[in-house]
C-alpha cells in the first residue's frame, strides 16, 4: 500500500508563503552546472604565472555535527587553466557543468577567516566534470597538470 499523495501547498500558506514551486534539491538525471564566479592568479612552484578559475555550486542545506541544524552553504573550488586574464575575465558568469565533491588529501592546517581559528582538515572541494552529449563544453584529456603547472 503506497502512501497517500500530499498535494503541493496552495499559494500564500505558511509552508509556501510566496507561492513559488517548491522543488527537490536532487532529481534523478539532473545536471548540476556550476558557476565561474572569480579568477585569481597564480604562481607554480617553478615559478610561472598562471590563471586559476573560481568555481562555485548553488545552494546546499547541511546539517551541522554539533547542534543537528541545518545551515545553508555553497561549495567552492579552483581549477588551474592555461587562459590569460582577458580570457578569465570574459568567462565571468558563465556556467559549466559538473560537480564539487569532497576530496580526502594529506592533513593541513586552514585557518577560518571570521575567528582566526586554526584547525587541521583532511580533504579539499573539487571539480568533477559530468559527462553529457548535449553540452557543448569540451574537457581536455591530454593537458596534465605539470604542463600548466611547469
Amino acid at each position: 500500500m503506497s502512501p497517500p499523495s500530499i498535494p503541493p501547498p496552495a499559494f500564500g500558506t505558511l509552508d509556501n508563503p510566496l507561492g513559488r514551486e517548491l522543488r527537490s534539491c536532487h532529481k534523478p538525471n539532473q545536471t548540476f552546472m556550476l558557476t565561474i564566479i572569480n579568477f585569481e592568479k597564480r604562481q607554480s612552484s617553478s615559478g610561472k604565472e598562471f590563471f586559476s578559475l573560481i568555481l562555485q555550486g548553488g545552494v546546499e542545506m547541511v546539517r551541522s555535527a554539533e547542534s543537528g541544524q541545518y545551515y545553508a552553504t555553497i561549495k567552492r573550488c579552483s581549477v588551474t587553466s592555461t587562459l590569460d586574464e582577458v580570457a578569465c575575465k570574459a568567462m565571468l558568469g558563465d556556467q559549466i557543468p559538473g560537480k564539487i565533491e569532497k576530496v580526502s588529501c594529506e592533513p593541513y592546517e586552514f585557518m577560518i577567516p571570521q575567528t582566526g581559528e586554526v584547525i587541521e582538515l583532511s580533504h579539499r572541494w573539487s571539480y568533477v566534470p559530468i559527462s553529457e552529449t548535449t553540452h557543448s563544453v569540451a574537457i581536455s584529456q591530454t593537458t596534465s597538470y605539470e604542463d600548466v603547472m611547469a
